[in-house]
């Protein structure tokens, strides 16, 4: 350990916290990456919505920086979110996340940095209950379907966008995934970079760590989740050799509400 990582690592209890969730956090996307890129390039997207925008924009939750700032990955995906309404392509943004690895929700960080971007608050909406990329879309097909939408896109990293919208489409919602156009998001990103920076959101005051939130959901619904790299890999075979047959895994129902919208949730006391 060098010093410098030293003295972080002894010098704040929080960093230290924050250090271990980072790690862990690193070494369960690896898993899921794995389990996703099996599943993704096979899983049926929708054909492509021609005419007419998407329904809405599912933006799915990846962890704050520790300091309440925006990490990368989700400047990324709102970056690419407010294209496609720019663009016409979308017509609503539905960010979904919870606090998982770090106290902030994901959805909440997420719809700020898309409205900072020019997205109108009343197009954005969020799920603030999901941990993991099933819980994502499962939610996005019930708030879907809960206000009439009917075709969907993922704003996500490729494989997540195209994988995503392969689940959204096995729990029968028409769903054609539209991975980051780097190339596009780059000079949306160095033209809002001041304005991403300051983006902050209140931490959750009852954050807990994900194998506790795991616990506690497993604990009131009586439902075990099996790993992320498992069970999707499950979900891939099932897709592959069990066509027209139930999904082998549906997320925990949602609580009610099932999704706010920015346009309430930024003047609460959750967001500033």
């Amino acid at each position: 350990m060098s010093s410098d990582l030293r003295k972080m690592w002894q010098g704040n209890p929080w960093r230290r916290t924050s250090i271990r969730h980072h790690v862990v956090s690193a070494s369960l996307g690896r898993s899921v990456s794995i389990g996703v890129m099996l599943w993704a390039g096979c899983y049926h997207n929708s054909p492509p919505r021609v005419g007419q925008p998407y329904d809405v924009a599912v933006v799915p939750g990846c962890p704050s920086e520790a300091d309440g700032t925006l990490s990368r990955c989700q400047k990324e995906r709102a970056a690419w979110a407010a294209i496609l309404w720019q663009r016409g392509q979308a017509a609503h943004v539905l960010t979904s996340g919870s606090a998982v690895y770090t106290p902030y929700v994901e959805a909440e960080h997420l719809a700020a940095a898309v409205a900072v971007l020019g997205v109108p608050a009343d197009r954005i909406y969020l799920d603030p209950h999901a941990l993991h990329t099933d819980e994502n879309m499962r939610n996005a097909v019930r708030i879907a379907r809960e206000l009439g939408w009917q075709h969907a896109t993922v704003a996500s990293h490729g494989p997540q966008a195209k994988g995503g919208c392969g689940m959204i489409t096995g729990w029968g919602l028409a769903c054609t995934g539209l991975p980051i156009d780097r190339g596009a998001i780059h000079d949306t990103l160095e033209r809002a970079a001041a304005r991403l920076a300051s983006v902050r959101v209140r931490p959750s005051p009852s954050f807990r760590s994900l194998a506790e939130q795991e616990a506690a959901r497993e604990h009131e619904t009586g439902h075990s989740r099996p790993r992320s790299a498992w069970l999707y890999f499950k979900m891939w075979l099932r897709r592959q050799f069990g066509a027209g047959t139930p999904a082998p895994w549906l997320p925990a129902t949602l609580p009610q509400p099932a999704f706010v919208r920015w346009s309430d949730a930024a003047h609460s006391d959750s967001a500033r």
